[in-house]
């Protein structure tokens, strides 16, 4: 009995014809998008200071925004991607949810419910004569509370899709390999 390539015994050879395939434009565009997003999320924002630093913002806007093109090419090539919807995306709406209702304006009615020892913390501050003006949002410092929300917008987007790209354990292996040079890379650093 012949022993083929595939190492097997009692089968004889494959041979193939040509070279071998090699993946279209769109997949190896598609790759190196996700490549970046996730080199970008696990490497570079740990260097730029975590993404409390406007730097490191802008790596995790890019990371997001990378992951989002590496989806958008995908659906564009592939006729059967689907969005499974998933616990990832329930936790990132709820807590887009919570961070915008802290941010925006609310009515005085609502921001007494919501949080009645409000204004006991800002008596100057709650719309009575002699006060300055009335706050009207819930949270304490919105210009940090809308910076919150865009590194949770930036982060829960790459989280997203990867949840939503990641459909077999061979996809997995790409994003352990990058984790693993990470890691590595931060431990040199």
């Amino acid at each position: 009995s012949k022993s083929g390539a595939t190492g097997r015994p009692g089968r004889p050879a494959r041979r193939r014809h040509g070279p071998a395939p090699r993946p279209d434009a769109l997949g190896q565009a598609e790759s190196a998008c996700f490549l970046a997003a996730t080199s970008l999320a696990i490497v570079g924002s740990p260097i730029a200071m975590g993404g409390r630093h406007p730097l490191g913002h802008a790596v995790l806007t890019l990371a997001a925004l990378a992951a989002l093109a590496s989806w958008l090419i995908r659906s564009s090539r592939t006729a059967d991607v689907s969005w499974r919807l998933g616990v990832v995306d329930v936790l990132l709406a709820a807590a887009l949810a919570i961070g915008i209702v802290q941010a925006v304006p609310l009515p005085e009615a609502v921001i007494r419910g919501l949080s009645p020892k409000l204004y006991a913390l800002l008596p100057c501050l709650d719309g009575s004569p002699g006060s300055l003006w009335r706050w009207d949002r819930l949270s304490l410092a919105p210009g940090e509370t809308l910076t919150g929300l865009g590194i949770l917008l930036a982060q829960g987007t790459f989280l997203v899709i990867l949840a939503q790209r990641i459909r077999s354990v061979a996809e997995v292996e790409p994003v352990l390999r990058a984790a693993t040079v990470a890691t590595a890379l931060l431990a040199a650093l």
